[in-house]
């Protein structure tokens, strides 16, 4: 089964992703084509594809817990002269310990917010990849030129965001039997919420559990 998997997951075409709009917060401390994740001061986990785009999307100084480029370097929210938010420079790494923990926390408590599930990664570098392609996916971006692919009763079908997957699939009966494989090639299966769920939009909710077998 997983061979024809292998190939028809591996028919997927060259294709343009999301274009991101332009930004043009000030950002003077990093370069244009750093990207980000943040923690605010809730806990909520978010990407960001610019400093600019980061800058736009907080209103004060203290208002993030950590802001983190892939390196895990940390950068404090400051205000310049005209007290606008733009990032500071750089002057210590994360806690990856405190990092994890904070994860693993929003993951329980806010599920449908982060709808790819993934193992912990065992080593601090795969913990920063994997956290940054798991937030760029859920924002709806994505490495160019890379689609969502699904097989489903021996149908390739491509789509070139998660959002524009999650659509798709919520319009299906029946999701067993399903394999869904993301831009960077990491396997899953979709599966609705639990029906019973207190909320409507909880039990329309499809989350993508990673499959043990990987990047084929």
């Amino acid at each position: 089964m997983w061979k024809l998997l292998s190939r028809l997951l591996a028919r997927t075409p060259p294709r343009i992703g999301p274009a991101r709009p332009e930004s043009r917060a000030p950002a003077p401390n990093v370069p244009d084509d750093t990207d980000f994740i943040t923690v605010d001061d809730g806990g909520t986990f978010t990407y960001y594809y610019s400093a600019g785009a980061l800058c736009q999307d907080f209103e004060y100084a203290g208002q993030a817990e950590a802001v983190l480029d892939r390196d895990a370097n940390q950068y404090p929210l400051i205000l310049d002269e005209n007290r606008r938010i733009i990032l500071g420079h750089s002057i210590e790494k994360a806690d990856l310990s405190w990092l994890r923990r904070a994860w693993h926390e929003i993951q329980e408590t806010s599920p449908r917010l982060y709808p790819l599930r993934r193992g912990m990664p065992d080593t601090d570098q795969a913990l920063m990849a994997s956290l940054f392609e798991i937030l760029e996916l859920t924002a709806g971006y994505g490495p160019a030129g890379r689609l969502w692919t699904v097989v489903l009763d021996g149908r390739v079908t491509h789509l070139e965001s998660l959002p524009d997957l999650t659509t798709w699939l919520s319009g299906l009966t029946d999701l067993s039997g399903a394999v869904v494989k993301d831009p960077y090639g990491h396997l899953y299966r979709p599966t609705r919420a639990d029906r019973r769920g207190p909320a409507i939009s909880d039990r329309h909710r499809i989350a993508y559990i990673e499959t043990s077998a990987r990047k084929p």
